[in-house]
Formats: structure tokens, sequence, C-alpha cells
């Protein structure tokens, strides 16, 4: 088996070895034709059963199989904890595999590069350079682009992709990784020279040095997948539209938390500007490939209104003859969840002795715990109190390094810190299957958020418990959600 040792893993759902209560026709990843490669991939990781939306996902005509690459463009709508990453890297993978058996084949020689360290020394030693003449010239479409909304998920999606890839033949680029940091693939660039004394790498630093790694070392033809956020693939657009308009060109653009891309400001231009030039037809370069292109969308919940339009009437007018693979569960909560509300406004303890009561019962049941506030400034105010009576716990929030915040699921991971207290940032795009009890210490303002913040717990098929502190100003907003989800 491939060795990564270097590879972080950042998904403990990784190592179940069945899910249970989703699976309820008990079919097996090995009665489809996927590739041999990717059936081992599934076998060595544990992965047995499977889930709704893979199934639907396997089922569908929408999204091919074996070999062929013109799938449909596929919203998979699915709830939180259900699998839909290997959903829809199931497909994508197995095209792959299949392209590599046609393209590189063993007699070729050709060496299949695993990361773009390998790549700087491969062209360092061998003295291969790639020419601009034969940079700037119509690429066929090929591999794939996720796009995610943080970096803690695309790290998640990355180590699934790595361990799924049992011959190490992918080559994978994390626009932003640390991987990309500290190779030396930019000479004049690299972490030990300009960041050596430095004892963190800040997030504008990071997008700066790996954004002029890709752009200057990396080709599309020597991609298989890659991995972005939105603001990052959009300066690796720009800079690349300078000297080859066509070198990044996938076959297959995923859209991960479809939802929040689209509605986070501090998202959605970028996202608009990727669809204009990848999924527009008035983009003169490549309105040929754009008719062809796969777009793939996954979230577990649809906001009213994208854009100020009716969430349907946008997605339908940006995605040709988009086909929605919905599961049972879509927009509802984990039915294993036991969930309680509390009238926080009479409480016979102050609400955050009340809360204090309900940390240490979770650590006496070997509990990990979730508190999710409204503000940063909330999580340190409640992070201190649970300090100060020796309750270990670590903020999650997005004024923190990113750095940080991955540390932070390690130790959660660990099992070193079994409290975090987090704004919605935790909400969205974090595998969480070890969080037993998530707590609302501020009610979701809304019903998606609450979705969100529930599926933390009771992922793949487990229990758990949700606990929402209600105050009165909450009252007529959790009247709403409760009536709407049934609970």
């Amino acid at each position: 088996m491939a060795s990564f040792s270097n590879v972080k893993v950042l998904d403990p759902c990784l190592y179940l070895s069945s899910y249970s209560g989703l699976a309820e026709s008990k079919k097996s990843f090995m009665d489809y034709k996927l590739h041999p490669l990717l059936q081992e991939g599934l076998k060595r990781n544990g992965f047995k059963y499977i889930t709704e939306i893979q199934q639907e996902v396997l089922n569908s005509e929408a999204i091919s199989l074996p070999g062929d690459m013109l799938g449909r463009n596929t919203l998979l709508a699915s709830d939180s904890g259900s699998g839909k990453t290997l959903a829809y890297l199931l497909p994508i993978l197995n095209n792959i595999f299949h392209s590599k058996d046609a393209e590189n084949s063993p007699k070729s020689g050709r060496k299949l590069f695993a990361n773009a360290e390998d790549l700087y020394y491969e062209r360092k030693f061998t003295n291969k350079k790639l020419s601009k003449d034969n940079l700037i010239k119509k690429s066929e479409m090929k591999g794939a682009l996720i796009i995610g909304p943080s970096r803690e998920l695309l790290n998640q999606i990355y180590s699934l992709i790595r361990r799924l890839d049992v011959s190490n033949t992918l080559r994978v680029n994390r626009v932003g990784s640390s991987v990309q940091l500290f190779s030396p693939i930019v000479e004049h660039i690299t972490a030990q020279s300009e960041y050596r004394n430095k004892r963190e790498i800040s997030s504008k630093d990071m997008d700066s040095v790996s954004v002029k790694n890709i752009v200057n070392n990396s080709n599309w033809k020597l991609n298989d997948i890659m991995l972005a956020t939105p603001m990052v693939f959009k300066f690796l657009v720009d800079d690349t539209m300078k000297y080859d308009p066509y070198n990044i060109n996938p076959q297959t653009i995923v859209m991960d938390e479809f939802d929040l891309l689209f509605t986070n400001p501090g998202m959605s231009d970028a996202m608009l500007q990727i669809l204009r030039k990848f999924g527009g037809e008035r983009d003169k370069l490549f309105k040929e490939f754009n008719n062809n292109r796969q777009f793939l969308l996954s979230g577990s919940t649809l906001p009213e209104y994208i854009q100020g339009t009716k969430s349907e009437e946008f997605l339908n007018s940006c995605f040709k003859n988009l086909n929605t693979i919905q599961t049972s569960n879509f927009g509802k909560c984990n039915p294993n969840l036991k969930t309680q509300f509390i009238d926080a406004d009479n409480l016979p303890l102050a609400p955050e002795m009340y809360l204090l009561s309900l940390i240490r019962k979770d650590i006496e049941r070997n509990y990990n715990t979730v508190i999710f506030c409204d503000t940063q400034e909330q999580c340190d105010e409640i992070s201190s109190i649970l300090f100060n009576e020796e309750i270990p716990n670590l903020p999650y929030y997005a004024g923190l390094e990113s750095t940080l915040r991955v540390e932070t699921l390690h130790q959660l991971y660990k099992g070193k810190c079994r409290v975090i207290i987090s704004t919605n940032i935790f909400s969205r795009g974090i595998d969480t299957c070890n969080i037993g009890h998530v707590i609302q210490y501020n009610f979701a303002k809304n019903i998606n958020d609450y979705i969100h913040r529930v599926g933390r717990a009771g992922r793949m098929g487990k229990a758990g418990k949700v606990t929402n502190f209600v105050t009165q100003k909450d009252a007529s907003n959790a009247k709403r959600i409760r009536n709407a989800l049934g609970i």
C-alpha cells in the first residue's frame, strides 16, 4: 500500500468499516463496475456499505462511470454526514483511473508525479522545461477542479483522495497547502529564505507563495485534480490568463457546499467569475469546451434565494440541463439525534453555569462537544469560563489563522481536546464523526444554519444529542424551525 506519512488525516470517517443505519439495502461497492484501483482503495479504507446518496450517484445515468467523461451537470442534495464527498469522488476518480489506463501505459515509462515537490525536482535534475510555445495551445479537457469554502474542507477531501489512490498515481494540487508552501518550487521565494525566521505564515503570505508556485511551475497537463478556495483560484486564473489562457481546463468542476459559495459575500463574486469563464457561452476561448464541461454541486441545504434570485431559477440559468439527485432526508435533521430545547431565560442557574454542568456530564460520558456562539468574542468568553473551571477547550472561528484551526481539528480527532467553541464556520464542510453533543448556546438565526449546526452530531448513522438554549428573542424563530423540521 502506498505510504502518505506527510498527509495529516482530517477525517475520522475514513476509518469506519461500515455506515450503520445509512445503507438499508446493504449493497456493497463491489456490486458496481468501478476501476480495480478504486475498488482496492475503498476496500483498504474500510468502505464496505454504500450510503443512500452514493447509491443514487452510482445508479444515476447523469453521472457516467466506466471511462466516459461526458456526464451531466448534477446537484447532489443530501443531509449532513451522509457521504456526499465520496459520492462525487467516485465518478471522478473512476474516470481518471480509466483515462490513465489509456494514456499512461507502463510501456511509456512516464513518471506520474505525486505532488508539486516531485515535479520541481524532476525538472531541476533532468533540466526539463516547458516552453511557452508548448503551453499556449488548446488543451483538451481532463481531470477535475474541486472548489470548497475552506482549507480545512479541502484538506479532508485531499486526504480521502490520497487514501483511495493506493497506487499513488494521481497528481493532486492543493492551492494554498503547506506542502506547496514549504516545497522549494519557486527558487527565489522559499520557506528557507524569506520566511525562515517567522514562527507563523499568514494566510496572505501562504496564498501568495502557493499561487506563485503553481502558476510558475505547474501545468494542467501535469495535474489530475486541483483543490482550491474561490478567491485563491480566481487569482490563479487571472495570472494564467496572462501567458496561457488554455492552461486550466478541467473536465469536471465540483462546487462543495455550493449554497455557501454563492451566498457568502466574500466568495460569491469569485464564484460568478469562475462560472463566466468555465460555464458560460460568452467566453470566446472556452465556449467550445464549456458546452461539454460538467459541474457537480454538493450541499445539505438549499437557500430560498441566491444572488437575489430564486435558487431554482439561478441554478437552472447557470447550469444547463441541471439534474438533481436528492435523498429522502435532504433538508432535514438526522433522525438519530436526541434534541432538547431549553428556556434560557428561566433556568435555575445562570446560563453559563448550566452550560458547565452539561459539559461536565459530557466529559464523564467521553463525549466530544461543540458549542456554537454567534461571535468570536462570545467564543472567547465561553472559552475563558471553561478554562477557569479547568475544562480544556479550543476556540474555532474565522479570525484564527488557518494553521491554528487545522491544529484544533487535530487535537479533537486525537482525543486531546473534547470541547470546541465555534461560530458558524464549524458547521460547514467539517466531517466530525466523533462529535456526540451539539450545544447551541446562541440559537441559530435560520433553518439552514440550524440544520448545518446540528448536523455535526449523529453523522454516518451514529446517535447524537442536541441542546438548544432558547431565549425570548429566539422563541418565534425556534417555533418556526421546529414546525418546519417536525421536532
